[in-house]
């Protein structure tokens, strides 16, 4: 997967989809004189299109101007017009307002799946996965078959090294497309890594009075919970002092040198014969969510 902005087809697509289902759903004549007098100031659906045919053509500068000169006309083009603005100011290099604009559109509609999407393509520019994750999970909230989706998902859990979550996504966007062979490549190195995860098991240097320096398998440790973020997301510490993660040939400062219990090992040997008596310092838990 590339990191770059929403590509001119994929808007295109995806606001003609909000203007054809705005356009259809009635005549003038049921919407009434107010409608009657607003397609007299200017006509948004043609707005919409003239917008999405300047961002098409690379001109987003003219496509924001086209946006701004129809936002308020009409309130249920609004949502369209903000898409098409965001993603012209994104194309720009102006990515903080590009989000600001869906962000706008979703307030007025948090129903739309395509200003979820959009969000979360810029979202993926701005390297920001867990809030792109949310995005594509409101997306399938939405619109549980919306094409696409899933896999990204199981991109967002993939790069989050969350991968039973991310092989489980992938099997749904391959339930959806049986033919994705991306999602199906996608998959595989999900799996690879979630079967490396369970064979090489996490290890830890932990001190305490009864057995002095010792190693644990990370699924021993024993942690507290040290305060929840504004986010939600909670934050845990080892209840005794500890050096690691110490992971399956993988050192942070040596590089390649071993399994992780073999590197663990051998710095408990070497605190056992320079801190006999116990530590000078202690390591801190690793960030994110525990189930302790």
């Amino acid at each position: 997967m590339n990191s770059e902005t929403p590509r001119q087809d994929e808007i295109a697509s995806l606001v003609a989809k909000s203007v054809h289902e705005l356009r259809t759903r009635g005549s003038l004549v049921t919407r009434g004189l107010q409608d009657i007098r607003k397609s007299m100031q200017a006509d948004p659906s043609r707005l919409a299109e003239e917008a999405i045919k300047l961002h098409s053509l690379g001109k987003f500068t003219e496509g924001v101007a086209a946006c701004d000169s129809a936002l308020g006309i009409d309130p249920d083009f609004d949502v369209v017009l903000l898409q098409i603005k965001g993603a012209s100011l994104a194309k720009q290099g102006n990515a903080e307002d590009g989000l600001d604009c869906f962000d706008q559109a979703i307030a007025l509609n948090s129903e739309n799946p395509h200003s979820w999407l959009l969000k979360s393509r810029l979202l993926k520019v701005r390297g920001r996965t867990d809030e792109r994750l949310e995005c594509l999970r409101r997306v399938i909230k939405i619109e549980p078959s919306f094409a696409g989706a899933w896999k990204e998902i199981g991109v967002c859990l993939l790069e989050l090294g969350r991968y039973k979550e991310a092989v489980e996504a992938f099997d749904s966007g391959l339930g959806q497309n049986p033919a994705d062979e991306d999602c199906r490549s996608q998959r595989e190195m999900a799996l690879s890594e979630l079967s490396g995860s369970q064979e090489d098991p996490t290890f830890f240097v932990v001190y305490d009075n009864k057995n002095g320096w010792h190693v644990k398998n990370e699924d021993d440790m024993q942690w507290e919970l040290e305060r929840t973020d504004n986010d939600g997301r909670e934050r845990w510490r080892p209840l005794h002092t500890c050096f690691g993660p110490f992971f399956s040939n993988c050192d942070p400062n040596e590089g390649p040198t071993g399994s992780g219990k073999e590197l663990a090992e051998t710095l408990a040997e070497e605190k056992r014969r320079l801190f006999p008596n116990g530590p000078v310092q202690g390591g801190t838990a690793p960030d994110g969510d525990k189930n302790r």
